[in-house]
């Protein structure tokens, strides 16, 4: 059996104090305030992004967890943003993107044109660094 390898990388929005991931190969994105809520979002949100995208998820498959990190990272920041997942779906919207169903751990399976590609978002999405992340994904030439 073949294994898989797919690498998640992983930043410090200080913005809003949360940590995100963003796989591309898989289309995936998401975040949370501890570095083991990330991980275990990651893990439960990749087969289910893998399988809109025709991709097997074995286990056999590996995720590696990339993090660069700054000195500025490492202060604690409170939260203080509100959810941006209101106008990144008008923007998805507006660039011709597509919902396509609710998914695990309050995601949201999209898709771009020419609609083979689909990836997640997060409906309670805070961070603007990762919305931005997820425009790029889709191919939106657009930010937040």
């Amino acid at each position: 059996m073949n294994t898989s390898f797919f690498i998640a990388k992983v930043s410090n929005d200080s913005e809003c104090g949360m940590l995100i991931a963003i796989c591309d190969e898989l289309g995936l994105a998401t975040e949370s305030k501890t570095y083991e809520g990330l991980t275990e979002r990651v893990w439960e949100i990749a087969p289910e992004i893998a399988a809109e995208n025709g991709i097997d998820i074995s286990i056999e498959t590996i995720i590696s967890f990339q993090q660069n990190q700054t000195a500025k990272d490492r202060g604690s920041m409170l939260c203080k943003g509100s959810s941006v997942y209101p106008k990144l779906r008008t923007i998805l919207h507006e660039n011709g993107c597509m919902f396509v169903r609710h998914g695990k751990y309050s995601h949201a399976i999209w898709a771009y044109p020419p609609f083979d590609k689909y990836f997640t978002v997060p409906v309670t999405i805070i961070s603007r660094v990762l919305a931005n992340a997820i425009l790029e994904q889709a191919d939106v030439k657009q930010n937040i």
